[in-house]
């Protein structure tokens, strides 16, 4: 079982309003976290109990947070996770 620190390295709040007809309010949160010898990277939308995770050892810490700053910016979902590390960390994810 992997064990992960209590404060994140980064933490990043994605707020989104109401557009009636096209979106609800609602906002994503970014989480970067140490765990054991691996980086944990956390997408949450608010409407869904728990967060979309995935662990690298392919990054260190501070291209990592670098990576979270561009994730929060470009407003990438958590359903797109997956690609934009992959992308990033090849196939250590």
């Amino acid at each position: 079982m992997k064990s992960v620190q209590e404060a994140p390295l980064a933490h990043y709040v994605r707020e989104y309003s109401a557009l009636p007809g096209l979106q609800q309010a609602h906002r994503v949160e970014y989480t970067l976290r140490r765990s054991d010898t691996m980086l944990c990277f956390s997408a949450r939308r608010s409407s869904e109990a728990a967060p979309v995770s995935y662990y690298t050892a392919a990054l260190e810490e501070v291209p990592a947070c670098r990576l979270l700053c561009y994730l929060y910016e470009n407003s990438i979902g958590p359903e797109q996770l997956r690609d934009v590390l992959s992308d990033f960390c090849g196939r250590t994810l």
